[in-house]
C-alpha cells in the first residue's frame, strides 16, 4: 500500500513537471527571496519505529541567478511510535539546508530538483529522544498564480542515519511568496 501511494505520487509530480507548458512568461525571479508554508505527509520506513503522519514546516530561500537556490527548512510531523505496542506519542523535527535548480525559473511552471543535508530529531514519550544526519533528494514544480505566489509540490527521498538507517518518503504541499527582486 506504501509502495503503491508513493510510486502515485511520484508520477503525479513528474505529469505535473512535463506535461504543463507555461501559459505567460513571468518576471526574473534573479536575486530575490522565496518565503514558504507547507502541509506534509510523510511515509516513514517501517525500521524508524514510527507510524506515517502528517505535519507541517517553513522555508526560506535565495534565488540566485540562472535557476539556482539555497533553501533553508524546517518541518515537524506528530505521530505514534509503534515498536513497544503502547503508541507513544512521537514528534519528527527536521532542519535542513538544501541546494534546488529551477528549469524555468522565469516561467509560470517551474519544475525543479533537490538535494540537501540536515538533522532530524526523533522524540518519544518517556523513552527520550535522538538527532540524526539526514540527506535529503527529491523534486517537484511550482505553479506561479502571478509574479510573486506559487503553489508548490514536492517529492522527496529522505534518509535518516539512526541505528538502523531508514529512507523515508517525504510530499509536501504548500505556498510560497517571492520578496524583492533582481535586475
Amino acid at each position: 500500500m506504501r509502495t503503491t501511494i508513493f510510486r502515485m505520487i511520484c508520477c503525479l509530480l513528474v505529469l505535473a513537471a512535463a506535461a504543463l507548458p507555461s501559459l505567460t512568461r513571468a518576471a526574473s525571479r534573479n536575486n530575490s527571496w522565496e518565503l514558504g508554508a507547507f502541509g506534509q505527509y510523510v511515509n516513514f520506513d517501517n525500521d524508524l519505529g514510527v507510524d506515517n503522519g502528517a505535519g507541517f514546516g517553513g522555508r526560506i530561500g535565495y534565488n540566485f541567478i540562472g535557476g539556482h537556490e539555497l533553501e533553508f527548512t524546517g518541518s515537524y510531523t506528530g505521530t505514534e511510535e509503534n515498536f513497544t505496542g503502547l503508541d507513544l506519542d512521537t514528534d519528527v523535527t527536521t532542519w535542513t539546508v538544501g541546494y534546488l535548480y529551477n528549469w524555468t525559473p522565469d516561467d509560470d511552471v517551474v519544475p525543479f530538483f533537490t538535494g540537501g543535508v540536515g538533522s532530524a530529531n526523533t522524540d518519544i514519550d518517556v523513552l527520550g529522544s535522538e538527532s540524526d544526519f539526514t540527506i535529503y533528494l527529491g523534486g517537484g514544480t511550482r505553479f506561479y498564480l502571478n509574479d510573486r505566489v506559487s503553489i508548490r509540490l514536492d517529492g522527496r527521498w529522505m534518509h535518516i542515519d539512526t541505528s538502523p538507517s531508514t529512507n523515508n518518503g517525504v510530499f509536501t504541499a504548500g505556498v510560497s511568496w517571492v520578496l524583492g527582486r533582481g535586475r
